[in-house]
C-alpha cells in the first residue's frame, strides 16, 4: 500500500490470488497493527498487537502468521485468523517457539521450530504443520537446522538447510523426503541454490543462488520452473 500520509507507512507481506494483500500498517509512536487491502481500501483485522509478523494470505482470506506473547524470543507462536477467530499455535512442549512463515489454501503451514541446543543456546528445525499435527522435515548431517519457507496447495513446500558455511535449498514433496535442489538443477549454471523462498501451484521456485566460494552477501534472484 506504500505511504498512507505523512505519519503511517505500510509493509506487505503476502498477496492471494484474488489480488488481497496482507500486511501490516505502522504509525509513529503506535504499535505495527496487521491490515488487509484490496481496491485502493484498507482494513484492520483483529489480530492482537503480540501478533506482528503475518506471513500469508489463503484464497478464503485465512491470515496466517508469528508472533511473541512475551519479551522474550523463546516466547514465539505460530497463528491463525479465520474471519474474526484468532488463535495461537502452541509450539510441541519439548521445542521453545514456532514461526510459521508460509501456508495454503488447505491451511497447511511451513516454517520452524526453536529447539534447544546446549546449555544456553538453540537452533531451528523445518517443520510442516497441519489441524494441529507437526511433522519434522529431516536435516542431513552437515547442517545444523533449517526451515520450511512456503507450501503450495497441492502440498509441494520449499525451504532451506542452514549450515556453519552456507545454506542449501530444498523442495519437499507430499509424503517424501527432502531434496537438494542443487541436484535438480543443470550443473551447467555455475551457482548453487542456498535458498527457496515461495513456491507457486506450477511448481516454480523464487530462490537465491550464489556462485560458489563467494560470500553469502553476493546473491542473485531466479525463478527455478520445472522442466517436466
Amino acid at each position: 500500500p506504500g505511504l498512507l500520509s505523512l505519519c503511517v507507512q505500510g509493509q506487505a507481506r503476502a498477496v492471494n490470488e484474488s489480488g488481497t494483500i496482507l500486511g501490516v500498517m505502522t504509525q509513529v509512536g503506535c504499535p505495527a497493527t496487521v491490515v488487509t487491502w484490496n481496491g485502493g481500501v484498507i482494513t484492520p483485522t483483529s489480530a492482537p498487537l503480540a501478533a506482528k509478523e503475518p506471513v500469508a494470505i489463503t484464497e478464503s482470506g485465512t491470515l496466517a502468521g508469528w508472533g511473541a506473547t512475551g519479551f522474550q524470543f523463546n516466547t514465539t507462536k505460530g497463528w491463525i485468523l479465520k474471519g474474526s477467530t484468532f488463535a495461537w499455535i502452541e509450539p510441541p512442549s519439548t521445542t521453545m517457539g514456532l514461526q510459521f512463515l508460509g501456508m495454503n489454501d488447505a491451511e497447511e503451514a511451513g516454517g520452524r521450530l526453536l529447539v534447544p541446543s546446549g546449555a544456553s543456546n538453540f537452533k531451528y528445525t523445518p517443520v510442516l504443520w497441519k489441524s494441529g499435527v507437526f511433522t519434522n522435515v529431516a536435516v542431513p548431517s552437515e547442517f545444523v537446522g533449517g526451515r520450511v519457507s512456503d507450501i503450495n496447495n497441492l502440498g509441494f513446500a520449499c525451504g532451506a538447510w542452514d549450515g556453519s558455511t552456507r545454506g542449501q535449498a530444498f523442495v519437499l514433496a507430499p509424503n517424501a523426503h527432502a531434496v537438494d535442489l542443487d541436484q535438480l538443477v543443470p550443473v551447467d549454471i555455475g551457482y548453487l541454490v542456498m535458498d527457496a523462498v515461495a513456491i507457486n501451484d506450477a511448481g516454480q521456485i523464487a530462490a537465491n543462488l550464489r556462485l560458489p566460494g563467494a560470500p553469502f552477501s553476493k546473491t542473485v534472484a531466479a525463478v527455478l520452473t520445472p522442466s517436466a
